[in-house]
Parts: structure tokens; C-alpha cells; sequence
């Protein structure tokens, strides 16, 4: 608690910034390998990612998937080249009716993935197996979420509405939670 956050999303989406502003109180940097096409040069993630970090540490939120990026190009602007220039581990975020297929998307490219967060439990999951499934694919159960519809945010086709007052409500009730399950 009391750490200040410098804060990173990859994607065009200009909402989730406003979120982190909101909520962290500080400033958002969009790292999206895209915006710097054509002219583009190795390193410059980099220098973009240092110079806007003012923090006692930092969170890159990555757009939809981990290697989502240009339509068709592989992992071409996605989250884990960000990732791979800045040289930082990726914490994944999945949802439990999606761990099945972790370890075959995580196959797809090499990535810098090395802990999980699980998303949307089951009130009655086993943690301990959650923590050797994981385990299993190399990873580490960093903590995870049981599904509670007062979590949503709502959202329409575009993404999600702009930040309203009730987000703070939101907002801690989750870090409530989270804090019962990380384990750094």
C-alpha cells in the first residue's frame, strides 16, 4: 500500500487511460508500438516507457490479448512486443473458462509471461489444484478473483463508457479482494 504508479496501456483505446488517471491519480502513457509506424526505431518503447516513468513502480495494460495486435502479422504491435523491447514479465490476467486453453495460446510466440492472475472462480475451486495446474505450465498463480457480478463495468460495443463516480466503489471492493489472494 502508499506505492505510486506510473501507468502504460498498449491499444488505441483512449477510455482506459481515463480509467487509470482516475483511479491511480496519475498521468497515462500509451506504449502502442502502432502509433510510431513507419518510422519506427528499435528502442524507442523504451525511451518512451523511462521517460514517462516517475513511480515507485509500473503497470502496462495490454489491449485484448497478449499478442493481439496487427490483424493477421503475428505478434506485430501487441502487448508482448512491448513486453519483449521494454524487457518486462508479463503478469496475465485469464479467465478460469479459459485456462484449459493457456498453455496452447502461450505456445503460440514466444512471450515473457510468468505469472497468472485467475479471473471469475467458482466459488468452490480447489486453489491448491488451481496453484498445480498453473505450476505445471511453468507459471506462477500470482492470486486470483472469484466471479462477482458487482464487479462489472459496464461496457457497449466500442469498449467501456467513460469513468463514472461509482468506480471507486468498484475499485475497492476488488482490491479488497485481490489483496486476500496475491501472493508476491
Amino acid at each position: 500500500m502508499g506505492k505510486t504508479i506510473s501507468i502504460y496501456k498498449t491499444g488505441p483505446d483512449y477510455i482506459d487511460t481515463m480509467y487509470h488517471e482516475k483511479i491511480a491519480g496519475s498521468p497515462s502513457t500509451n506504449l502502442d508500438p502502432f502509433f510510431l509506424e513507419p518510422e519506427y526505431r528499435p528502442g524507442e518503447l523504451k525511451n518512451l516507457f523511462f521517460k514517462n516513468f516517475l513511480y515507485d513502480t509500473a503497470i502496462i495494460e495490454g489491449a485484448m490479448g497478449l499478442f493481439d495486435g496487427v490483424y493477421g502479422e503475428g505478434k506485430r504491435c501487441s502487448a508482448c512486443i512491448v513486453s519483449e523491447e521494454i524487457g518486462v514479465d508479463v503478469i496475465l490476467v485469464v479467465d478460469m473458462d479459459e485456462l484449459e486453453k493457456l498453455e496452447e495460446y502461450l505456445n503460440k510466440f514466444s512471450n515473457r509471461v510468468r505469472a497468472v492472475i485467475v479471473n471469475k472462480l467458482p466459488p468452490d475451486c480447489d486453489i491448491e489444484l488451481l496453484k498445480t495446474k498453473i505450476n505445471a505450465m511453468d507459471l506462477v498463480l500470482l492470486g486470483y478473483l472469484y466471479m462477482d457480478e458487482s464487479y462489472r463495468i459496464e461496457s457497449r460495443h466500442l469498449g467501456l463508457y467513460e469513468p463514472q463516480k461509482d468506480i471507486f466503489s468498484i475499485v475497492d471492493r476488488v482490491s479488497e479482494q485481490l489483496e486476500k489472494s496475491l501472493d508476491f
